[in-house]
């Protein structure tokens, strides 16, 4: 699953420098609930 998204942020980003931002914004929007799924799972 992580390499497919990669794979999608790393084709975007390579199509148009322009999309850094949106890919930013998605990889944030992918990643964050995983750092904090992560945190809570370390607390217990």
């Amino acid at each position: 699953m992580a390499e497919f998204i990669l794979m999608v942020v790393f084709f975007l980003a390579s199509n148009n420098n322009l999309v850094k931002s949106p890919v930013q914004f998605f990889v944030d929007a992918i990643f964050a609930p995983v750092e904090s799924h992560l945190g809570e799972q370390h607390f217990y």
